[in-house]
């Protein structure tokens, strides 16, 4: 019997491919699916409302609106959403986002591979345990 708990998930950088190369990780993994992208913070904001979806990587450096900001407004419009910024930074100068935006946590993307798969692997658990994520 397969496991229907799926988890839906929008991904979000300027930079197209990085958006591939994020995709193609999550959809070799089970019970994931890819609800959209986007290549700004407003096409972002858009699709949140639109898709609703489970969890939002969100690259924090990107232009016009910052990670940042758009994590701020992702949280307004869809407080259920759980947010995972990604970035090439390290991700130790940080930390206090968690606590200030309810950021549920960073992926570096020098090891996105491994990172992508617990992150997965966390959320998909949290779905199960509670009924969302």
């Amino acid at each position: 019997m397969t496991d229907q708990v799926k988890l839906r998930i929008l991904v979000v950088d300027d930079v197209e491919y990085m958006r591939k190369l994020v995709q193609q990780f999550l959809l070799r993994m089970e019970n994931v699916e890819v609800v959209g992208e986007a290549s700004d913070g407003e096409e972002a904001i858009r699709q949140v409302q639109l898709y609703k979806p489970d969890v939002t990587l969100l690259d924090m450096s990107m232009p016009e609106i910052s990670g940042v900001d758009v994590a701020r407004k992702i949280k307004e419009i869809h407080p259920g959403s759980r947010i995972y910024f990604f970035s090439a930074y390290d991700i130790e100068d940080f930390k206090n986002l968690v606590k200030e935006m309810l950021v549920e946590g960073f992926i570096q993307k020098a090891s996105l591979k491994d990172e992508l798969l617990k992150m997965v692997q966390d959320e998909l658990e949290r779905k199960r345990k509670y009924g969302v994520c």
